[in-house]
């Protein structure tokens, strides 16, 4: 048997889930929650296996209840009606996720994931992901084929597409080959402020050193990008967002 909790404010969020939930016979539930402050009580008194956590609470985030919970056993589904950002990003740092309105078949496959695993509370990747999300110093995991590297976002000039890998050019004048297609990183990077110029290249922001007739922008390292007709639109509003 799965000794499971709800820690959820949105009402009918709750209702449907708990509907979907009927239908597993071997998932207890042991209590629900709304809040940062209720939801801490119910896990130290209940001790889960596994909780259903949405990101925003009534009195703070998923983040600020983790935070004062010092004992963690229990392994974490989060549950949240975000778009393609957050779905990239749970993936992007391999956490448990459903996205609301929540498909039963995705419950299955996470609760089947639970069951044929060894779950564990993961601190490290939860923050990481709570860094991504909520810092302005975020980092970003790469798989390089021999190893993952963590880099700083503003560190990265440019992201540029290489088949089904991407190249990513760094401050310090390197070039990492990552095994993750362009669209991938675009998905992930364009809420922290990277600009899709073209199809191939995906620009960091902070990086573009001068716009050129509104049709091509130069990078801090030198380097000109052309911005696609389709991608030119996006580049105006970035320019009266900025002005």
């Amino acid at each position: 048997m799965i000794n499971a909790i709800i820690i959820e404010n949105e009402f009918n969020s709750l209702n449907y889930l708990l509907k979907i939930l009927n239908n597993h016979q071997d998932v207890l539930i042991l209590g629900i929650a709304n809040s940062v402050k209720d939801g801490q009580k119910l896990i130290e008194t209940t001790s889960p296996n596994i909780i259903f956590l949405d990101i925003e609470l009534d009195d703070g985030s998923a983040f600020d209840l983790l935070n004062n919970i010092k004992i963690k056993t229990f392994e974490i589904i989060f549950t949240t009606a975000y778009d393609n950002y957050y779905k990239n990003a749970f993936q992007h740092f391999a956490l448990n996720y459903l996205l609301k309105p929540i498909d039963p078949k995705e419950l299955n496959i996470v609760l089947s994931h639970y069951k044929n695993t060894s779950p564990k509370y993961n601190l490290n990747k939860i923050d990481q992901f709570k860094n991504f999300i909520k810092s302005d110093q975020s980092k970003i995991l790469l798989n390089t084929g021999s190893n993952y590297i963590f880099v700083l976002l503003d560190e990265i000039i440019y992201c540029k597409a290489n088949q089904n890998f991407t190249i990513f050019q760094l401050t310090s004048g390197e070039s990492k080959i990552i095994s993750n297609s362009l669209k991938y990183y675009s998905d992930l990077l364009t809420e922290k402020n990277f600009f899709k110029a073209n199809r191939s290249f995906l620009a960091n922001m902070i990086h573009i050193k001068k716009i050129i007739k509104r049709e091509s922008i130069e990078m801090t390292n030198g380097e000109i990008i052309s911005v696609s007709t389709k991608n030119r639109q996006n580049l105006n509003k970035m320019i009266k967002s900025l002005s």
